[in-house]
């Protein structure tokens, strides 16, 4: 008969255990994020063995908390003998970005119609306009008198441009009136927005635009206003930088309107 009055428990040299970080993160503007790894045991239990850990940052606490885009790793030691590294964890931010009612008529003529448009800043994915009316462009063509609001927004920011708009009876309802919008930039990446210098015009007769570059180079001209520039010039694209453009047009009844002249500044 065989007895056994004592079991004895010896630690193994080669312990294996992994250490494992959350997955990667996209955070708002101002948002932390606190990072606590997870230790996986394959051959026993851990639970009362001391832990050191080492992180990227240089901090040795067992979490950290970020505040700032970036990768991060942790090496856990157990024991003062055994350790492990972890994976990274990517911590990206979205930041916040702001909108400027670009400059509109206050009344108009009845039976004609006013643009209402919202600058974003260029070169900022994932923002979205919804005006109040439906429609998703940064620009509108209205005709009757209102309130009119567009919602600017991403997954963590949103703002609000409110425009009111009255109309009146014009007596002389030949006297010229044109209305330009014109953006400050674009960004002809080909990511479907915001990827052509588009001049939006109302109540013309005719147009022209002519661009040029700090050298006074013609890189673009159109006397179609329905047709933008898409940052190209004999088929090549041009350099990054600030271009040169100027406008001549009529209005509807012919009359000529001031020279526009301005810069537009081209992003990739």
């Amino acid at each position: 008969m065989l007895y056994i009055d004592d079991v004895h428990f010896f630690r193994c040299s080669d312990t294996v255990f992994s250490v494992h970080l959350p997955p990667d993160t996209t955070l708002c503007e101002g948002e932390s994020l606190t990072i606590t790894p997870t230790v996986v045991d394959s051959l026993y239990a851990l639970e009362n063995d001391t832990r050191s850990y080492l992180w990227s940052t240089g901090d040795t606490t067992p979490t950290i908390t970020v505040t700032q885009p970036g990768s991060y790793w942790v090496r856990v030691t157990i024991d003062g003998e055994f350790s492990a590294w972890s994976d990274t964890i990517t911590v990206s931010y979205i930041s916040d970005f702001t909108t400027t009612a670009l400059p509109h008529p206050d009344t108009i003529c009845e039976g004609l119609s006013a643009q209402l448009a919202v600058q974003v800043p260029a070169g900022v994915p994932g923002i979205t306009t919804v005006w109040s009316t439906g429609d998703t462009a940064y620009a509108i063509t209205v005709q009757e008198p209102g309130t009119y609001t567009a919602y600017t927004f991403n997954q963590c920011f949103a703002h609000t441009d409110t425009f009111r708009l009255y109309t009146r009876f014009c007596w002389d309802k030949e006297q010229p009136f044109t209305t330009l919008y014109i953006p400050n930039a674009f960004t002809p990446n080909g990511d479907g927005r915001n990827d052509c210098f588009e001049v939006v015009g109302d109540n013309l007769g005719s147009y022209q635009i002519q661009v040029f570059s700090r050298w006074g180079e013609l890189v673009y001209q159109s006397d179609d206003i329905s047709q933008c520039w898409d940052g190209t010039h004999r088929g090549r694209p041009v350099p990054d930088g600030v271009y040169l453009y100027v406008i001549r047009h009529t209005d509807r009844h012919g009359n000529p309107m001031p020279i526009r002249r301005g810069e537009i500044r081209l992003y990739r």
